[in-house]
């Protein structure tokens, strides 16, 4: 599996906002200034977070963005598995292509790759934002 920068940046921008929390809504130039990441980027990867809702957006005066819950609330898998689509380490394991594997029967390997799929959502599920922030890995 291969996070790709839009899963990292998404995550980024999740702690960035759970690190500044109490001063209202973050406008999404301060967002992308302090992470180093391009606005025209944050406004694709933004409306995803906000339309799921891990994010909350206001426009306008005042205007900005700030977290739903609290940063323990929210696991690094929800936000991997919303930007990426899939944390599937192959596709015979996808569950959510919806196709099983035509091999998955006969093949050897499958038991390998199902157990690693399911290490990879464990952990991932484990972690919150608040232990990566506060480093608790």
């Amino acid at each position: 599996m291969i996070v790709s920068t839009r899963g990292r940046y998404a995550l980024r921008v999740m702690i960035d906002l759970a690190e500044n929390e109490g001063g209202g809504y973050i406008p999404m130039a301060t967002v992308a200034a302090r992470q180093g990441i391009s606005l025209k980027y944050l406004e694709q990867i933004l409306p995803v977070l906000t339309k799921n809702g891990l994010i909350e957006g206001v426009h306008g005066k005042g205007g900005g963005y700030k977290l739903c819950r609290k940063a323990e609330d929210y696991k690094v898998g929800e936000i991997l598995r919303l930007t990426e689509g899939s944390l599937a380490p192959v596709t015979c394991v996808d569950n959510t292509a919806g196709a099983s594997c035509p091999n998955g029967a006969h093949c050897k390997n499958f038991a390998l790759w199902n157990k690693l799929n399911d290490i990879i959502n464990q952990f991932l599920f484990s972690v919150t934002l608040k232990d990566v922030i506060d480093g608790n890995i």
